[in-house]
């Protein structure tokens, strides 16, 4: 610690000393608490924005092959569309659980990726509970 600088006329200073007061010095290469990395939180997060990027992928691909009226080519786009959102979604949310689980850094992109993979595996449980009632009330 630094010693204060004494006048040069030879008097005592009247600055208080504070050097005893400072902060604790880290460790070259440590982090402050709130800012460690938590990687599988941000790969939950990852696969969750990549959901909703192919979501509205499909959905703009589905309204220009409905133009067409081709509805084989339709239904079938809509298939794939919900079956890959579902494995992002499921991706996202096992990947978020375990990065909350291990208490590891911070858990904002892993509560990200949980929240986001829950909604994708939720809607692609309607969806196909929707093509299924629709297949059974129609007759196919």
């Amino acid at each position: 610690m630094s010693q204060p600088i004494p006048p040069a006329d030879g008097q005592p200073s009247t600055q208080p000393d504070y050097s005893a007061y400072s902060s604790p010095q880290r460790p070259s290469g440590a982090t402050t608490p709130g800012r460690d990395k938590n990687p599988l939180g941000l790969f939950s997060a990852i696969a969750g924005a990549a959901g909703v990027l192919l979501g509205a992928f499909f959905t703009l691909v589905q309204a220009a092959v409905a133009g067409t009226g081709n509805y084989a080519v339709l239904g079938a786009i809509g298939g794939l569309s919900t079956v890959l959102t579902v494995l992002l979604g499921l991706a996202a949310l096992i990947l978020g659980g375990i990065a909350l689980l291990t208490r590891r850094g911070s858990r904002v992109f892993a509560a990200v990726g949980v929240a986001l993979g829950a909604s994708f595996l939720v809607s692609g449980v309607v969806s196909l509970l929707y093509t299924l009632i629709l297949r059974i009330s129609s007759g196919y």
